[in-house]
């Protein structure tokens, strides 16, 4: 595991003489040269929180910003935005990854204008253009959470919310009771906001008692369970 994190930023481009390939969607940056020329491409996310301490001023204290107030909630997509910076004009195309965690359709932008739709996560979606200092790439990925089934027993499976998988808080293993058909729809998000930045705390509807879920990556040294077997209500005399 120490070995893979250590090797993450391998994963994120690709380049293939003047092709660049963009494959993982994280805050990093890209040095390279293409016919000769440097091009440096910088991605980063818009949380569209009011993080970097915009939307609170003390600890007991909230600040309402431009930010705050247009996302009140959690937008139901992320936004990842990639600025392009050369030594001189140069053609070149961008491939872009369609994840196949999307809602629906994924929205490209190029310097905020429409530059096109997909969905289609089989394949890059390319823009080749000839490519000024400052460019602007912009992609917004719809994000929600579905129910992964098992590839041999499609009753259990594990919660996914975008790329990231949930974990039950739970000590003993749980049955959900609810309609396979929707089991996504027993897992809600809760508490979205705190100060600058959004609570990624996710619970149960109709559990008794209910579950609490985090992403797996936050949660530290408490008993928690993946995989939950799904029983329709009605087969237990509901």
């Amino acid at each position: 595991m120490v070995q893979a994190n250590a090797a993450l930023n391998r994963g994120i481009y690709y380049q293939e003489q003047d092709e660049l390939y963009v494959c993982q969607y994280f805050r990093s940056e890209l040095t390279t040269e293409i016919h000769g020329v440097n091009v440096r491409i910088q991605q980063s996310q818009d949380h569209m929180s009011g993080s970097m301490l915009n939307s609170s001023n003390t600890a007991g204290q909230q600040e309402l910003n431009e930010i705050t107030a247009l996302h009140e909630n959690m937008p139901d997509y992320r936004k990842y935005d990639f600025t392009v910076h050369t030594s001189s004009a140069s053609e070149f195309a961008v491939h872009l990854r369609i994840p196949d965690w999307i809602m629906s359709e994924a929205v490209i932008y190029v310097n905020g204008e429409l530059h096109g739709k997909s969905a289609d996560h089989s394949a890059f979606y390319t823009i080749l253009r000839n490519w000024q200092d400052g460019d602007r790439i912009s992609i917004i990925l719809p994000v929600g959470i579905r129910f992964i089934p098992l590839p041999d027993d499609e009753q259990t499976g594990a919660f996914r919310y975008g790329p990231e998988v949930l974990a039950g808080i739970t000590e003993n293993e749980r049955i959900l009771y609810t309609p396979l058909a929707n089991a996504a729809g027993e897992i809600i998000m809760e508490n979205e906001r705190e100060w600058g930045s959004w609570r990624y705390f996710f619970k149960t509807t109709r559990q008794d008692p209910g579950i609490q879920l985090r992403r797996i990556r936050d949660i530290g040294y408490e008993p928690y369970q993946v995989y939950f077997p799904v029983k329709s209500p009605h087969k237990v005399g509901f």
